[in-house]
């Protein structure tokens, strides 16, 4: 730590700094806030209700971009929960977290995913959620369940009653949530018909050569 304290101003990259706020937070260090006023004064506004930590380094894992700036933001955010600082700031970078996770529940790496998890769940942690049931409803079919103490990072909804038009509300006793709504398209193989323009050449261990 007195290392990290004695070169604290030679390091530039933000997602360097975001693992120092960590180490800072978690030793009760008194140049915690100092890190922190870092982050936040180089922090990229991505519109009206989101924000990120851009970093230009390249990890240990090779993790670079995109995927670097997940782990940057995320490692912020859990830092400024640990603290207990700038709720309103930390939102803002929950909901670019919740904004850049992929179709399939992840942030395109194993780290950047288990940061963002973890950025997620400590600040809805913090906002207290717990023991309450949440309910969403969409086009008068509701759905709800129930948050015990040992509460999940993700709950997902699955829902059929899609239309042209939808109307979707979502219902807490208290605390703050990160959501997102997916729409998904699924259709059998077997009533796929295929277009006149192709045709299967040949066949090899039972799979197709189109």
């Amino acid at each position: 730590v007195k290392f990290l304290e004695s070169n604290l101003d030679k390091i530039t990259d933000n997602y360097t700094i975001a693992l120092i706020a960590n180490i800072f937070a978690n030793t009760s260090n008194s140049k915690v806030d100092e890190v922190i006023s870092r982050l936040s004064n180089d922090t990229t506004e991505i519109d009206n209700n989101s924000s990120c930590i851009t970093a230009i380094s390249v990890d240990y894992y090779g993790t670079r971009g995109k995927h670097q700036n997940v782990q940057a933001t995320a490692l912020t955010s859990i830092a400024l929960s640990k603290l207990g600082k700038d709720v309103k700031a930390n939102q803002r970078l929950i909901n670019y977290l919740s904004s850049t996770k992929d179709i399939y529940g992840t942030w395109g790496t194993t780290q950047s995913t288990v940061l963002a998890l973890k950025a997620i769940n400590d600040f809805n942690n913090k906002e207290k959620v717990k023991e309450q049931k949440i309910t969403v409803n969409l086009n008068g079919e509701e759905q709800s369940v129930e948050i015990k103490e040992e509460m999940l990072d993700i709950y997902e909804f699955e829902v059929n009653n899609v239309q042209d038009e939808n109307s979707i509300k979502i219902g807490m006793k208290s605390g703050n949530i990160s959501y997102e709504v997916i729409k998904d398209y699924y259709q059998e193989y077997s009533d796929i018909v295929p277009s006149s323009d192709y045709m299967v050449s040949q066949v090899l261990n039972s799979s197709l050569n189109v």
